[in-house]
């Protein structure tokens, strides 16, 4: 079953990203991040430091996170974040920290 999935996301992954790139109300940056398969980081990181990476779907769970990150930053980690909306992209890049669009699984 787990094959037929992954066969089927795969056929339909160019399709989707079609459909959102034309229909989607979302920036571009959204949907090309959103559709991106990472080979390797987008980020560089301390090698010094361990990496955390740390999730928030909208803007209230990513500003509540910030706080932590700072702390954690200046505590031996390098963190990176994902997240789902655009506010919190915009607000989180502000704030100097990395942050991406969350990819689509596959």
């Amino acid at each position: 079953m787990y094959l037929i999935y992954k066969l089927l996301v795969y056929i339909a992954y160019p399709f989707l990203y079609i459909y959102y790139k034309k229909y989607s109300h979302s920036s571009n940056d959204f949907i090309d991040e959103s559709f991106v398969l990472y080979k390797s980081s987008p980020f560089e990181f301390n090698p010094d430091k361990k990496i955390l990476w740390m999730h928030g779907v909208s803007i209230g769970e990513a500003l509540s996170a910030v706080n932590f990150s700072v702390f954690l930053n200046t505590n031996g980690f390098d963190v990176f974040f994902t997240v789902k909306t655009q506010a919190a992209y915009e607000i989180l890049k502000s704030k100097g920290l990395k942050v991406i669009y969350v990819p689509f699984d596959v």
